[in-house]
């Protein structure tokens, strides 16, 4: 029996055994749940982006990796699992994956799904300045992202501080925004994208806002400005002559634009036969004067006409002057005590065959006196101003047997003539145009067949508060050039307009030259062809207005402080 108990214990020790040996301790079968929680698939990265990735298990998480494009870009070992990812150096419209990878303490591995990202800077691209003037601006401009929840227009002065002019739905790729812009100023703008709480922003485009145009006005037939002059609400008045308009063969014609040239009004004036407007100037009252030459009123075959309007152009009064032949006025000012001098010629009175006329009238146009000044030939007076002694300065030219002369006069309060000068060489010289200067001499501009190397040339003369010649300067090539009009400008310089058929585009054109104080030429411009520039003027904000003709019509031009039209 013994050896039976031996048995028996020896197989329930191996039963037991073999129950041990069947319920081994194996690792934990789970493996580590990673998700990415943003960004989303296909969203859209302006310059960063943070991803973030949720990772667990339930040995814990003893390692994260942030893959991008199959590159590791991040390791994490404890939580958070956020990298922020800087895109702002990678290429625009690029298109890449991320995704993370989770480890556990077991070793176990798992990946998140792929996310598709493009790079997508949103900001508006080409931004262009279509137009700026003082009271619009023009922008276009290329949408990059489609995505956007609106477009921000904003503006600067200085390229620094920024101001918002308004607010554009998605999808926007032009704009015409109005607001007041000031001549003069240099303007900055851009376009901006907004999405995702981000503005993205567009280039910059900048223009320094320049009064610069070109206008014509006129009918279908000949029409001429013979001056201009910038009015006080910023516009311009010009006065000349239209063949299109009016109850003649030819009438006053008078015309108002506003600061950019846009007509505001026009009228006309005269009769059944041919009038002629010369000179126009702003009175005291807002209205305006003009003066030139009629032949459907007054006494003789051609008289002074004077014309007297309100602010809106309807005439006040009318007034003629001279004799029983002809008499032509070119020129009128008003003077300090509110009434007018005008200067021209005449036929019916004087010493010689046609002498320099000079009228003084009252505000309301009745002749106070007159005054003739001239040989026994032809002189002829172009313009005429009040000087700083009270008295009158009278510019024009004087005709001897086989030359002419530019002539200068100068009156006193009640025109008797003080002295007379004249200048010019062998040949024919004519004035058209002059001023008093800073320094209480004078300047004045015509043409001279005498000097330079044309055949006519531009003639400048500058003197002395005596009429004593300082300098004098013909420019011009070798055609004929003229100078029609010059002012004295704000540098101490000068600026003319005249016509040369020397230079420019076509076989007479308008002529501009700006000098400096002592006549040296700064610089020229050339504009249009079969016209001439009668009248210039330097504008409040330091350009130029040029009035005169070209083609048959009348020609307004604005240019900048450099004699730019564009």
């Amino acid at each position: 029996m013994k050896w039976y108990l031996i048995i028996l214990v020896w197989f329930f020790l191996l039963i037991g055994c073999k129950k041990e040996s069947s319920n081994p301790v194996e690792p934990t079968p789970t493996t580590p749940v990673v998700k990415i929680l943003s960004p989303t698939n296909n969203f859209n990265i302006i310059d960063s982006v943070t991803i973030d990735i949720s990772a667990t298990d339930d040995k814990g998480i003893v390692k994260v990796e942030i893959l991008i494009d199959n590159l590791v870009a991040k390791t994490f070992s404890v939580p958070p699992f956020m990298y922020l990812w800087d895109a702002s150096i990678i290429t625009d419209s690029s298109q890449h994956s991320i995704y993370a990878k989770a480890y556990d303490g077991d070793n176990n591995i798992s990946s998140s799904s792929v996310i598709t990202v493009t790079i997508n800077r949103l900001a508006p691209s080409d931004l262009t300045l279509v137009e700026l003037t003082d009271k619009q601006v023009s922008l276009k401009w290329n949408d990059n992202s489609k995505i956007e929840t609106s477009f921000v227009v904003e503006m600067s002065t200085d390229s620094i501080s920024y101001s918002s002019l308004g607010e554009l739905p998605p999808n926007t790729i032009e704009t015409v925004i109005s607001h007041s812009f000031t001549f003069g100023n240099k303007y900055y703008f851009k376009v901006g994208a907004k999405v995702n709480n981000s503005i993205k922003y567009s280039n910059h485009v900048s223009q320094k806002l320049k009064n610069v145009f070109m206008k014509t006005f006129g009918g279908v037939n000949d029409d001429g400005a013979n001056c201009v002059q910038q009015t006080s609400d910023g516009g311009f008045v010009l006065a000349g002559s239209t063949r299109s308009f009016g109850a003649g063969q030819s009438d006053v014609y008078l015309i108002k634009t506003d600061s950019t040239g846009n007509k505001v009004w026009e009228k006309t004036f005269g009769g059944s036969n041919d009038d002629f407007g010369y000179s126009v100037q702003e009175t005291f009252d807002g209205g305006y004067v003009i003066t030139g030459s009629t032949s459907s009123f007054g006494a003789g075959l051609d008289d002074i006409y004077l014309v007297k309007t309100d602010a809106n152009g309807n005439a006040i009064w009318e007034k003629t002057f001279g004799g029983s032949n002809w008499d032509y006025g070119r020129s009128v000012k008003q003077s300090t005590d509110g009434g007018f001098i005008i200067t021209g010629w005449t036929y019916s009175l004087g010493a010689g065959e046609a002498d320099v006329y000079l009228v003084k009238t009252d505000n309301v146009g009745n002749k106070i006196w007159e005054k003739t000044f001239g040989g026994s030939k032809h002189e002829i007076g172009f313009f005429v101003q009040q000087t700083s002694d009270g008295g009158f300065i009278i510019g024009g030219t004087k005709t001897n047997e086989s030359t002419s002369d530019f002539y200068l006069i100068k009156t006193s309060t009640t025109g008797n003539k003080v002295w007379e000068k004249t200048f010019g060489g062998s040949n024919l010289e004519g004035v058209y145009s002059g001023q008093q200067t800073s320094d209480d001499g004078f300047i004045i501009v015509g043409y001279t067949k005498s000097f330079g190397v044309g055949n006519n040339d531009v003639y400048l003369v500058r003197t002395d508060i005596s009429g004593n010649s300082i300098w004098e300067k013909t420019f011009g090539g070798s055609k004929d050039d003229m100078g029609r009009s010059v002012q004295q400008t704000s540098d101490g310089g000068f600026i003319v307009a005249g016509s040369t058929f020397s230079f420019g585009a076509g076989l007479d054109g308008i002529y501009l030259i700006k000098t400096d104080a002592t006549g040296n030429k700064t610089w020229e411009k050339t504009f249009g062809d079969n016209g001439v520039g009668t009248s210039i003027q330097q504008t409040t904000e330091g350009g130029f207005i040029i009035a005169g003709s070209t083609k048959g019509d009348v020609v307004l031009i604005k240019t900048d402080s450099e004699g730019n039209a564009k």
